[in-house]
């Protein structure tokens, strides 16, 4: 005799019927360590194998991208204010955030792409 706890009343997904794999959002006992970093698609023009453009998501994490929009609101602020406090935005260039932004996008394989198309 079973006893094995039916995986919807734990709130598990069907592979946990017998062995709880801890994955977040597939079982109850998935610990918020488990819980993946939240992220955005970021799409593009690739050339594929067969010599066609193709559209292709690349993930890009959403700490980065919020660095990225950081990073953009000083730069389109002008040459002579990079270096001026904004308290609107931060409290001093994010060169940091830059660097971990671009980093990010680089990883997510979206900087020089090979075979990527220009817009």
């Amino acid at each position: 005799m079973s006893t094995v706890t039916d995986w919807h009343e734990t709130g598990c997904a069907r592979d946990c019927i017998n062995q709880h794999t801890k994955q977040w959002g597939r079982c109850a006992y998935a610990p918020e360590s488990a819980r993946p970093e939240p992220t955005i698609l970021i799409g593009g023009v690739e050339t594929a194998e067969d010599g066609h453009g193709e559209i292709v998501l690349r993930s890009v994490p959403l700490s980065a991208w919020n660095d990225l929009i950081t990073v953009a609101k000083w730069v389109s602020r002008g040459r002579s204010m990079v270096f001026d406090p904004d308290p609107d935005i931060a409290p001093h260039y994010p060169d940091a955030a830059a660097r971990r932004a671009l980093g990010a996008v680089d990883d997510a394989g979206i900087l020089n792409r090979p075979g990527a198309q220009d817009g």
